[in-house]
């Protein structure tokens, strides 16, 4: 695997203290051989997230630049992220959640390149029970109608080129960020996938309800759909 540039990678997090130390560690055995900074936006209801992070990467020799913010909102977390992105020529995004392994960030980063990607989204594989499979399939086939894309808009990992973060500019600050971040990107940049194992979550509760999430993802699509 070619070595590339330098890359920032941008953590939205949100209570998620229990995971900084074994995602720092994971992010690090991924990207040892490159040049890479962390960005951390968090939303966590106290300090002991942002705390922890800035303890881990610290620790490991990272460069981190770590805002604890009482805003709420992924999509205006990663906005603030890209703020801060500087020298990097790359830019990934990923849950703190270590549902997404970071060893995928390299070869997506090479995937993109060799490919001449703008963007590469990851693409799940996933163990779901029937019924978060059948509310899948629905909201991809929404997706499909209203706005025609055809990529995992849910996927929380992304490595793309800093003229993406940069000129792509989006205003929704809830989940449905990536849809209309995938949407405006399309009309530009090149984009591409690339498959990711979809893990179990092993620390810390998740942030999403299957059917309360869906019906707030499905108002703010609709709304979405007015404007774009």
């Amino acid at each position: 695997m070619q070595k590339q540039g330098k890359i920032s990678v941008i953590i939205p997090t949100k209570d998620e203290a229990e995971n900084m130390m074994p995602l720092a560690l994971a992010i690090h055995k991924a990207l040892h051989n490159y040049d890479f900074d962390i960005i951390i936006i968090d939303d966590s209801t106290s300090t002991k997230t942002i705390e922890a992070a800035k303890k881990a990467y610290t620790h490991l020799g990272i460069p981190i630049t770590a805002i604890h913010r009482k805003k709420s909102g992924k999509g205006s977390a990663i906005r603030e992220g890209f703020s801060y992105v500087s020298s990097s020529e790359f830019v990934a995004i990923i849950d703190a959640d270590l549902q997404y392994p970071p060893r995928r960030i390299p070869e997506m980063l090479d995937f993109l390149v060799h490919k001449n990607y703008d963007l590469v989204n990851a693409n799940r594989i996933r163990h779901d029970p029937p019924h978060r499979r059948i509310l899948g399939m629905f909201f991809n086939l929404l997706l499909r109608f209203l706005f025609h894309l055809r990529w995992d808009t849910q996927a929380g990992l992304k490595v793309m080129r800093k003229e993406v973060a940069n000129n792509v500019s989006y205003t929704t600050d809830g989940w449905a960020w990536d849809v209309e971040f995938l949407v405006k990107a399309a009309r530009r940049f090149k984009i591409g996938e690339f498959p990711v194992e979809f893990l179990q979550r092993k620390k810390g509760k998740t942030k999403i309800h299957p059917f309360t999430s869906t019906f707030n993802m499905l108002f703010a699509l609709l709304k979405m759909r007015q404007k774009l």
